[in-house]
């Protein structure tokens, strides 16, 4: 058996809206899509900050990579 939920009149009439919406087979099944997509938008977010944390740990030396190749390259340099 599940927990019981109290959902508010108004919240009740927006599940059904989204049910006849979408075409879900429930009312449970309208919370299960929005849950998922919840899900979906954490992982999306902390995929986020790990990438940001990435960049920031290779900002440095990779500036400094960049730096050297462009003292040791032609690019802006005359050829005579």
């Amino acid at each position: 058996m599940g927990k019981p939920l109290t959902i508010q009149d108004s919240d009740d009439k927006k599940i059904d809206e989204l049910k006849d919406y979408f075409q879900a087979a429930s009312k449970i099944a309208v919370v299960r899509m929005a849950l998922e997509l919840l899900d979906q938008e954490r992982i999306r977010q902390e995929k986020s900050k790990q990438w940001s944390r990435a960049v920031k740990a290779v900002k440095k030396s990779s500036a400094d990579a960049n730096r050297d190749f462009r003292k040791s390259s032609n690019v802006g340099k005359k050829v005579s």
